[in-house]
């Protein structure tokens, strides 16, 4: 005999909810008792909901936990889910959850939320907010976001969910910790592994240690993320030191250092000698400057006020021979061309034949100079030996390429005051307000080069514009 979920619609009509449903306001389903545990795994529904309906279930006051992993169109429906007042635990992990945002309202006992890989894979962006959905949630504990292609969450997410313990953002898009500590005073347990995170800014390493001594104990991991060990974040390297954060990999990750080599955090755990490396060289010059002025002052003031730009190229090119601003001789490729796969074609038939064909310029196209199976170094390494970085930003790449938030990061790291022209981007105009601020801030307006169609050559106005980024 098959097993059948009966309901009762207001009309009191009893049938099997998956050969045949009646729509009305209010949906019945009655439990069995005794059940206190339900799981469900690669379902597919005969017949789905997608009205504004309530589910009422009867006699489930002992269910309390439920996983459904992998279940298309698991909540096809836009009404309320009543009846389970008493539910500890909810996996709803790979599911299409196309709910509405009070779905959850009357869950209040609810401790455990796992919402890992939701579809569609835009749900948090697009159909609902977390802080809405979590609302009135005040019993959780535990909260698994994993693999949402989140990058930011609303302000006060977190509010009502003071008891909340472990929170789970692994394999996102954030760029740095998207929530403020006070609103989780019993949080013990962060995963922010296989974001964008390049370091922690200091008021997050002040928060997390003032959690230390709020919990008494808080693990944090990180890695998989694209960390940057630079001279701007020595503080975040001696934090990794220093902390009593339980920390992942005893708080050694994979980072790439000043001269774009990939190395890891522990080699910097002398931070004093790291410190000197960073500031010493221009101390040291400062100082000789200073120096040269004190015994020559008269004269260097009457060349100051004459010849002031070719008395600041002289001491430069005598003094710092390597703030030579350099050319694409002095690098193994002309134009790094950054894109989302999807977008290959545009960039092996238009890009190419302007700059390669046209303009004889050598280009670094990955699919093609890399092959299948290239690591991140290999990635990284190849914008480091490129003279100019060409970032074609379009809709794929800002919100389906996985590689999207290292690219535009490492990118933007690798201008230098040698180099200062480095990138500019080709960019989708309906993308231009999600351009990322740290991008933003090394690009002008004559590098921001509008692109209306992917599929039309480029107009006689865009190639002047390549050819300026390009000199």
């Amino acid at each position: 005999m098959q097993p059948t979920v009966q309901y009762r619609t207001s009309d009191q009509v009893t049938s099997n909810v998956f050969s045949r449903i009646t729509i009305t306001p209010i949906i019945w389903l009655r439990s069995p008792p005794n059940v206190r545990f339900i799981r469900m795994a690669f379902i597919t529904l005969q017949t789905f909901i997608q009205f504004r309906v309530t589910w009422r279930l009867v006699d489930a006051q002992n269910i309390q936990e439920i996983y459904a992993l992998d279940i298309p169109f698991l909540f096809y429906c836009r009404g309320r889910l009543l009846g389970l007042e008493h539910l500890k635990v909810l996996d709803v992990s790979g599911s299409m959850m196309d709910v509405e945002q009070h779905f959850y309202e009357d869950l209040p006992g609810l401790k455990v939320l796992v919402l890992n890989s939701i579809l569609p894979l835009n749900y948090f962006q697009i159909v609902v907010s977390c802080k809405r959905l979590l609302r009135n949630l005040t019993s959780l504990t535990y909260l698994d976001l994993t693999n949402n292609g989140l990058n930011t969450l609303l302000p006060g997410t977190f509010t009502s969910n003071v008891l909340l313990t472990y929170l789970v953002l692994a394999r996102n898009r954030f760029s740095s910790i998207p929530f403020e500590f006070h609103t989780t005073p019993r949080l013990r347990y962060l995963d922010m592994t296989e974001n964008a995170v390049p370091y922690l800014e200091e008021q997050e390493m002040s928060a997390i240690d003032a959690q230390i001594h709020q919990t008494g104990d808080f693990t944090l991991k990180l890695h998989g993320n694209a960390i940057v060990c630079l001279c701007s974040n020595i503080k975040f390297l001696a934090w990794l030191q220093t902390t009593h954060t339980n920390l992942d990999y005893g708080g050694n990750y994979t980072c790439t250092s000043q001269d774009g080599r990939i190395t890891s955090t522990g080699h910097f755990s002398d931070t004093q000698g790291v410190w000197r490396q960073c500031v010493g060289s221009l101390s040291l010059m400062v100082s000789l400057i200073i120096a040269s002025l004190m015994a020559l002052t008269f004269l260097s003031v009457y060349l100051l006020m004459r010849f002031k730009t070719s008395l600041i190229a002289f001491v430069l090119n005598t003094i710092a021979p390597q703030c030579k601003a350099k050319t694409s001789r002095d690098y193994e490729t002309d134009v790094f061309i950054g894109y989302a796969d999807d977008d290959h074609r545009y960039v092996a038939t238009v890009l190419k034949r302007f700059l390669e064909d046209d303009l004889g310029m050598t280009i670094f196209i990955h699919q093609r100079d890399l092959g299948v199976g290239f690591t991140d170094q290999l990635f990284f390494e190849a914008i480091h030996n490129s003279w100019r970085v060409m970032l074609v930003i379009t809709a794929t790449f800002l919100h389906y390429y996985d590689m999207a938030d290292k690219v535009m990061k490492y990118a933007s790291h690798s201008v230098t005051p040698v180099n200062q022209g480095r990138v500019f981007v080709l960019m989708e105009e309906s993308q231009v307000q999600h351009i990322p601020s740290y991008l933003l801030d090394i690009l002008d307006d004559t590098r921001i080069i509008i692109v209306h169609d992917l599929k039309l050559p480029l107009t006689y106005k865009q190639q002047m514009s390549i050819k300026q980024c390009m000199g």
